[in-house]
């Protein structure tokens, strides 16, 4: 019995061990199996702790057919071109409603790699994404995500396929991140972009270990805080929007940085033992808000114990020679190399520090000197004058001209005749085509003015805004004060007339040239006054495509609209639309017009007028004459006082009229001048005083809205271009 028992027993811990065992060995398997995984893998994406079940690459199997029951991630912020996870790009109107780009379509590509460089770096960012979706380059992305995952590790941890790694890798190697950083941000954002790309690789070049990041990627304290336990250096490439604000992509650090300075928590001395160095892109034109990024970050950092090894260097737009940003980058980099290599640095003078909004920065010797003239193109008159600027800033008292020597040629160029020391006039083209019977601009078909006895001037070449599409190509002077000799306004007045009609009979061989025309061009009748920016009614449009100087722009604006509604007189808003930048946001327009309540609207396709450093445009942003119409039709629908009363369509413009102009059977937008010119005379003579309707005049059949001649006066000849256009007087 007793045998028996511990038989029993026996065989159970005998069946016990026997499980333990298989049980033992199946562990030990897993784990080397798991672990033989894991090396393979490691390999494979160059050392990245990413189990192979979380990272998807595209592999092309199917042959794009977006017909089938699939949907498609895509990157959806282009307002022209969208990438789909497939690696087509096309045409927005050519996504299907699964979100992928219709494969049969005419204009959509696969793997397209347009605008992209062998580095890797694309002025496309919908193209940027097509091509790194290709199967092919799966090998070089491997090694990004291996240098990523060292320094990066949330932000490769968040990444799960091909298809959000190209987003990520995108949006830091293409020149144009959306198109809504556009203007000053964008231009400023690639300039940025390119200094980086050359600084990294002249490191490279020189067998140091350096990496180029954007600082919408980094962790600042795992960052920072690295940096200072390696000993390495940080620099920084960083630009200023034009209301003093960082970047999309730097407004995470910036703020973090600002925070952690601001923090009582935080030890003073929190970054000591950090080293960096800083190099700022900015535009002196902007006053106080002139590399105010770049000051902020240099002092948030030193103020927390951080230590700069070559002084903050801040490149001024206006004023440094050379494209995108390059003017003092040179002289920066060649003492941060010196202090790499040990080399004793040519440094600057020291620089005396500025209080801006109660807080010392340090400023660069050219920043605060009223005196300075202010350009976007022609940077060499900075070192042409240096020796007038120097004498300018020792007799405070003395105020310069306006008119450089430089400035002057420059503008001469464009068909201006200067006058005095700030203004000018040109010969529009409109002028030269009524001369000549092949009809006048919108202004003669909204309101009778005769384009050939108009005379277009401005009485002041400084402007306060620097516009996208600058049709002077960023010629002018530009600021907030004025701070140039001032001339007398009957001095202005009288050489703009004699300057215009010289011009006027300058023209007089020119073959078509009518006579009586002719004699009417030498009695001026109207004056057509260029004044500031661009008409755009929009907050954030104005911001973008103006780029304003004045940080309160916007309350400005709506200061001047408000004072509009009490004037008595004729008033009117002008809109200029420019395609894919300000053609939405109906019910913001029809707000401000409630608030200005004027007589007409003028609703206008921007003009195409070249390219220079800083326009942006191209013939793309020009609206079809249809697009501007269907604009204002749905504008008019919010405006229950308004209708559109009359269109110009070789101007590629429409009128919108207050419904108090539509009276005896018909639209009167038209102006009597007789009566005008008597009216004033009496209010002169007893201060009887009249409104506009006083003085209004029927609008002719031929300028209606809707009539076959679409705003062209039919007793002129309309002349049909086959060559390029003539784009002069824009």
């Amino acid at each position: 019995m007793v045998t028996k028992v511990i038989v029993r027993f026996l065989k159970k811990r005998i069946v016990l061990a026997l499980i333990f065992g298989v049980s033992l060995l199946y562990c030990l398997s897993s784990l080397l199996t798991e672990d033989s995984l894991s090396v393979e893998t490691n390999e494979t994406l160059g050392k990245i702790s990413l189990p192979p079940s979380s990272f998807k690459w595209h592999v092309d199997k199917e042959k794009g057919n977006s017909s089938a029951p699939v949907s498609c991630r895509n990157s959806v912020q282009g307002k022209v071109l969208v990438a789909d996870d497939r690696g087509y790009v096309c045409q927005r109107s050519e996504v299907a409603s699964n979100g992928c780009c219709i494969a049969e379509a005419s204009s959509t590509r696969r793997y397209c790699c347009d605008t992209c460089q062998p580095n890797g770096c694309c002025s496309i960012y919908e193209y940027c994404i097509s091509c790194c979706m290709h199967p092919q380059k799966i090998t070089i992305l491997q090694k990004i995500l291996g240098k990523a995952s060292d320094t990066f590790k949330m932000l490769v941890a968040s990444i799960t396929d091909h298809f959000e790694l190209c987003l990520t890798k995108c949006r830091t190697s293409s020149d144009v991140l959306s198109k809504n950083s556009a203007g000053s941000e964008w231009r400023i954002s690639r300039c940025t972009m390119i200094l980086s790309e050359k600084l990294t690789a002249e490191l490279d070049a020189l067998d140091y270990d350096v990496e180029m990041v954007n600082l919408k990627h980094v962790q600042p304290e795992e960052c920072l805080l690295g940096q200072v336990k390696a000993k390495g250096l940080c620099i920084f490439i960083v630009s200023t929007y034009v209301d003093g604000s960082p970047p999309d992509e730097a407004t995470w650090f910036y703020d973090w940085l600002k925070d952690t300075y601001a923090d009582f928590r935080v030890q003073k001395c929190y970054l000591q033992g950090l080293s960096y160095a800083i190099y700022g892109l900015g535009d002196s034109a902007y006053g106080d808000c002139y590399n105010k990024v770049a000051k902020d970050i240099d002092f948030w950092l030193s103020k927390l114990h951080a230590t700069p090894v070559v002084p903050l260097c801040l490149n001024d737009e206006s004023h440094d020679e050379g494209k995108y940003g390059t003017g003092k980058f040179p002289g920066w980099k060649d003492e941060v190399l010196a202090y790499l290599e040990g080399r004793p640095s040519i440094t600057t003078q020291p620089r005396e520090a500025t209080i801006v909004d109660n807080v010392a920065y340090e400023s660069s010797s050219d920043e605060g000197e009223p005196e300075l003239i202010d350009l976007e193109d022609l940077g060499n008159v900075r070192s042409a004058n240096k020796s007038k600027e120097s004498k300018t800033v020792q007799n405070s008292e003395a105020r310069p001209d306006m008119l450089t020597p430089l400035l002057r040629q420059s503008l001469g160029k464009q068909g201006y005749r200067l006058i005095g020391s700030h203004s000018g006039v040109k010969l529009c083209r409109w002028t030269k085509a009524m001369l000549r019977g092949r009809g006048g601009c919108y202004k003669h078909t909204f309101y009778g003015i005769e384009s050939h006895r108009c005379m277009e001037a401005t009485p002041s070449l400084a402007c306060a805004n620097k516009c996208v599409f600058c049709w002077r190509h960023h010629t002018n002077p530009v600021g907030t004060e004025w701070k140039w000799n001032m001339d007398s306004p009957e001095m202005i007045v009288d050489n703009a007339l004699k300057n215009h009609y010289k011009m006027i009979k300058e023209f007089k061989g020119v073959p078509g040239v009518l006579r009586e025309r002719l004699e009417e061009g030498l009695r001026a009748r109207h004056c057509a006054l260029s004044l500031v920016g661009e008409p755009i009614i929009s907050r954030e449009a104005l911001k973008r495509i103006d780029r304003p100087l004045f940080p309160d722009f916007w309350q400005r604006f709506q200061d001047s609209l408000s004072t509009l509604a009490d004037k008595g007189q004729r008033t009117v808003y002008r809109l200029t639309l420019v395609k894919e930048w300000n053609m939405d946001e109906m019910q913001g327009y029809a707000n401000l017009v409630a608030l200005g309540k004027p007589d007409f609207i003028e609703v206008k396709g921007v003009t195409y007028c070249g390219d220079s450093k800083g326009a942006r445009l191209t013939m793309s942003n020009v609206p079809w004459h249809e697009e501007v119409l269907s604009f204002v039709e749905q504008l008019v629908a919010l405006l229950p006082d308004y209708s559109i009363a009359s269109e110009h369509e070789h101007s590629n413009c429409a009128l919108i009229a207050h419904n108090k102009f539509r009276f005896d059977g018909q639209w009167n937008t038209w102006i009597d001048y007789e009566r005008f010119h008597e009216l004033v005379q009496r209010f002169y003579q007893t201060g009887e005083s009249f409104t506009s309707l006083d003085y209004a005049a029927p609008l002719p059949h031929w300028a209606v809205f809707g009539a076959k001649e679409r705003g062209f006066d039919p007793s002129d000849t309309r002349m049909l271009r086959r060559s390029k256009k003539d784009i002069s007087g824009c």
